[in-house]
């Protein structure tokens, strides 16, 4: 799917996750300038990156797990529907690296934005199924609802952590 083919939910989607990302590479730069403005802006403090990503925990159910290797990655979808009973594929997760080196929030944003930049992404429905890769490793596996995508982008915007 290219950008011409998107309707308006999806250009806001990559509005934010890509033109306006506002998280930092490893070496401190950030995806972009726009972004960069954002997160001075917003000011957020290290108590607040853990309210934020305990907000976004609450709004999965939990389904969110730290991996510490790509095949476990890829395992945790099978894992979420064994364990919930799930009977079928609309379930939402967040399977990632765990980066200790990262901002958990920061990181799930980055692993988005990669998804939406490099078109490594469906979309069925109102699901959409992230996937980001780096040298043919599995880092992150996210499904989520179009609103529960919106939900995360506006808790951050608006430091909504209830």
């Amino acid at each position: 799917m290219n950008l011409y083919e998107q309707n308006k939910k999806d250009i806001e989607l990559y509005n934010f996750f890509v033109i306006n990302c506002p998280v930092r590479k490893k070496n401190k730069e950030y995806v972009s300038e726009k972004g960069r403005k954002l997160n001075v802006y917003l000011d957020y403090s290290k108590s607040d990156y853990l309210k934020l990503i305990s907000a976004i925990k609450r709004d999965l159910n939990n389904n969110v797990r730290w991996c510490n290797s790509s095949e476990e990655v890829e395992g945790a979808e099978k894992d979420f529907k064994s364990q919930n009973g799930y009977k079928d594929d609309k379930f939402e997760y967040i399977a990632i690296l765990d980066k200790n080196d990262h901002n958990k929030v920061n990181y799930i944003l980055y692993m988005i934005r990669n998804s939406l930049a490099h078109a490594d992404f469906e979309i069925d429905g109102n699901i959409y199924r992230f996937r980001s890769e780096f040298d043919q490793k599995c880092k992150a596996m996210i499904r989520l609802k179009y609103k529960t995508v919106m939900r995360i982008k506006e808790r951050y915007l608006n430091k909504d952590f209830s």
